[in-house]
């Protein structure tokens, strides 16, 4: 969709480059991305490129950070996270989305609790875990 290829080439342009990062953040970036994740019956395809896009433009970014947990960011992603259909990678990019958010941000820390979202991320791991412990029977 057009909208996965919106996020995929944002996500690429702000990949390891801060001034974009800063970029996407003043421009709005983290709000619509954040309303991308919100979209109800969104494609997985969808929500994993919003997810990357978001992960990028939150490493080592107060600003983007910040931004993010007033739109809501925190609870959008341990929404993708609570859904059990979600492909594996979809789960890798929203994790990696809410470790970034939560690193070094402590009210984004605070919403992640009151979300549930340690709960969610321990269900993936224990989840994990179970799926390897029966591959190696």
């Amino acid at each position: 969709s057009l909208l996965e290829k919106a996020c995929l080439a944002v996500a690429n342009v702000t990949a390891g480059d801060a001034g974009n990062q800063n970029a996407a953040g003043r421009g709005g970036g983290v709000e619509a991305v954040i309303a991308v994740l919100k979209r109800e019956q969104a494609a997985d395809s969808l929500l994993e490129e919003a997810c990357l896009l978001l992960a990028n433009m939150l490493v080592d970014d107060v600003q983007n950070q910040m931004a993010a947990g007033h739109a809501d960011g925190v609870e959008a992603v341990i929404a993708v996270l609570k859904s059990e259909k979600a492909a594996d990678s979809l789960l890798q990019q929203a994790l990696q989305a809410l470790t970034n958010m939560t690193a070094g941000n402590a009210e984004n820390q605070k919403a992640a609790g009151r979300g549930g979202g340690v709960e969610v991320v321990l269900a993936v791991l224990m989840r994990e875990n179970a799926a390897d412990s029966l591959l190696e029977k």
